[in-house]
């Protein structure tokens, strides 16, 4: 394993102001993992590519209340996020809102640059990049990616509620997830560390929502790893990869190599067309480097 390089991994954080930016790094890059040997060196995660669609992935700092909370790589042509990343600073219990956003700017370059209700795109244009509130139904509900169980603060909490940071997930899975993967997760960083990087993603599956001449993707696998910096041994990192309906965690994945490796080729089989920036010609999840 090499130095904290977080490619495929962490990133940011944010609330009601969320935006696209060319470049995570140069808007959010405070919330990257630093380098070891450069603390003033942040690293930026691996972005996907498509050369046959250059602006299909698009960079999101999700900003809510003046502040930037997390960030999201997101998949315009799935209308899923490919993961979002931010910091774990603790847990409480919080609010949770009553209505989901979306991003105004994935359909409207100039429209406003906050996170905020379906209303603030031109019909025509709604929804041509993303999801709406009306592509989910009874079967598929809204799965978090940066969940609202991983805040001790309410604006982050309330920041999450962005269709941008949501995928299909079905409600037994979306329980399961939580128990034994979101809730899991607090009770070991409660024990090893104050704050540590998590990147949570989903990859693409074989399945679509439909409605009303739309569809949306439902992930084959949702996954999480986190780096918890900061301990006389070194950072501590662990991996989570599970299958979708029914939620089955994969008891192979472990560490974050693990993950690297099984991601390379879960990626690589179902979005062929894609590659990563840099040299790297394979999907590739790196927390350390």
């Amino acid at each position: 394993m090499t130095p904290p390089a977080l490619l495929l991994l962490l990133l940011f954080i944010s609330l009601a102001e969320g935006h696209v930016v060319q470049s995570f790094k140069g808007t959010c890059g405070q919330f990257f993992i630093t380098d070891p040997k450069d603390q003033n060196n942040h690293i930026p995660p691996t972005i996907l590519t498509d050369n046959q669609d250059p602006d299909r992935y698009k960079q999101i700092c999700q900003r809510y209340s003046s502040q930037y909370r997390y960030a999201t790589l997101y998949d315009t042509q799935n209308r899923i996020p490919v993961y979002s990343a931010y910091q774990y600073t603790g847990h409480t219990k919080l609010k949770r809102k009553t209505t989901w956003m979306i991003e105004p700017q994935l359909d409207e370059l100039t429209a406003s640059r906050s996170m905020g209700s379906e209303s603030k795109v031109d019909k025509s244009k709604r929804g041509n990049y993303q999801a709406l509130n009306k592509d989910f139904n009874s079967t598929y509900h809204k799965g978090h990616l940066y969940p609202v169980c991983h805040n001790d603060n309410q604006p982050c909490a309330y920041a999450t509620f962005t269709l941008t940071n949501a995928a299909p997930q079905t409600s037994s899975d979306n329980l399961d997830w939580y128990h034994k993967v979101e809730a899991k997760v607090n009770k070991e960083l409660e024990k090893i560390c104050n704050t540590a990087h998590i990147v949570t993603g989903v990859v693409p599956g074989s399945k679509w929502m439909k409605k009303d001449n739309r569809e949306v993707n439902i992930p084959s696998h949702f996954w999480t790893a986190y780096c918890c910096t900061g301990k006389p041994g070194g950072p501590v990192t662990r991996a989570v990869l599970a299958q979708t309906n029914p939620l089955t965690i994969d008891n192979n994945v472990v560490t974050v190599d693990d993950l690297n490796q099984k991601l390379s080729s879960l990626y690589g089989s179902s979005v062929p067309a894609t590659g990563f920036e840099g040299p790297r010609q394979t999907v590739t999840l790196t927390i350390l480097s």
